[in-house]
């Protein structure tokens, strides 16, 4: 056969400029995912607004979440069958329309939890198009990075969102703080124009990647042992998320909401700089950085339980959360490069589910354990990272027994 022809580098330049234009519209998209998180700095106001009726009023904070994970689901239908980029337009425009309809139209409590809830379709299906997406897209020298990259997206959205809602929704206008969403409007306009339209499961399949294990017709067996991971991670470090508020204010009685908030701003600062970071992190530990960073992950929830102080809340805000957010940037990672084809949607898209998932199993599943021991919210932090810490042992059990990925690509 013919050899084709070599591009001169005028060409090679194009070409990987598209590419990088390709994947900075891809982050955007990830930067505007979370468009639904702005909700919980408004439902003070809310609660005010519809007095006697909390119980249907809290739905306008947690149903976009329900949302999400059932988006998330459909993605590995929807994502196989429809268009990757349209599908990505029309999720954003619903949050976009949903959002203006609650900030500009009178609504009864009920339709404003309807239509808030729509807000959170884009979570489960742009984040899960955007963590299949890139490493197909990516050129191979930033194939380890762009998934921790996604994550820090995520992460930043979520922090602006909430202060440009804080903003808008001074002086208890919590319907000027759903015009939020008017951030979506540039970013609709950025993909409608530039968002690659790519088949994964068609380009996937020719993909020769040396850390590649999948076959892209079935799920290898690190894959899952990746995807198991992330279920059991999802729900016990999930335990510092979910509790860190009832230990610092009604159990060790160190402050108040103010200190909650500090201590939750810097898990969001450290959040992102973990994503950044996390391809050097799995370049110098090889097979040894997702057991590490999810055993440091439960360190880091275990140590306000260990010593009840303000500073051991703000240790633990960086040691916790920046390590299990390498933990899940790292996962995502393996995934990327190990899954072909549709496997690789597949398994993009459960993530996301066991995402959504696992704060609410969290809520669930640790306080059930802590009901055999002594109730409450240290107990479910020491929970959380005992069985952070364990995980980590297994999982570097698991990784040794399957051997399904070649560490030694990570260069």
């Amino acid at each position: 056969m013919p050899k084709s022809p070599k591009m001169n580098n005028t060409e090679k330049e194009g070409c990987d400029m598209k590419k990088y234009l390709s994947i900075a519209v891809v982050l955007l998209a990830s930067f505007a995912t979370y468009i639904y998180s702005f909700t919980t700095i408004v439902l003070g106001d809310i609660y005010t607004s519809y007095p006697g009726q909390d119980s249907i009023t809290v739905l306008i904070a947690t149903l976009p979440a329900v949302v999400m994970m059932i988006s998330a689901f459909a993605s590995t239908v929807l994502l196989a069958k429809l268009n990757r980029k349209m599908l990505v337009i029309v999720s954003m425009l619903i949050a976009l329309v949903g959002g203006l309809v609650v900030a500009y139209v009178e609504l009864p409590v009920t339709a404003v939890v309807v239509v808030s809830a729509l807000m959170g379709i884009p979570g489960g299906i742009v984040a899960a198009a955007n963590a299949s997406l890139l490493p197909v897209i990516a050129p191979d020298k930033l194939k380890d990075k762009v998934l921790g990259w996604h994550q820090a997206a995520l992460m930043l959205g979520q922090t602006i969102f909430a202060l440009v809602c804080g903003f808008l929704a001074q002086g208890g206008n919590w319907a000027g703080g759903f015009r939020t969403v008017y951030i979506l409007v540039p970013v609709i306009v950025l993909v409608a124009l530039f968002y690659p339209n790519v088949r994964v499961d068609e380009h996937n399949a020719s993909d020769n990647s040396t850390a590649s294990v999948g076959t892209g017709r079935e799920m290898p067996a690190f894959v899952i042992l990746m995807l198991a991971t992330y279920f059991i991670g999802c729900i016990f470090w999930n335990a510092w998320y979910v509790n860190n508020s009832d230990f610092i204010i009604n159990y060790a009685h160190l402050g108040d909401s103010a200190l909650v908030g500090s201590v939750n701003s810097l898990c969001t600062a450290v959040s992102i700089i973990g994503c950044v970071l996390v391809s050097v992190w799995m370049r110098g530990l090889k097979s040894f950085a997702l057991p590490i960073a999810i055993v440091l992950g439960g360190v880091g929830i275990l140590l306000p339980t260990i010593s009840p102080t303000v500073a051991a809340c703000y240790i633990a805000a960086c040691v916790a959360q920046m390590f299990i957010m390498i933990s899940i940037s790292t996962i995502q990672t393996y995934i990327g490069l190990s899954a072909k084809g549709k496997q690789l949607t597949t398994a993009m898209s459960l993530l996301q589910c066991f995402e959504g998932s696992g704060v609410f199993l969290c809520g669930y599943v640790i306080p059930w354990i802590a009901n055999f021991f002594t109730p409450g919210a240290n107990t479910n932090m020491v929970i959380g990272g005992v069985v952070c810490v364990a995980l980590g042992v297994l999982v570097y059990i698991g990784i040794k027994a399957v051997r399904g990925f070649d560490f030694k690509a990570l260069k």
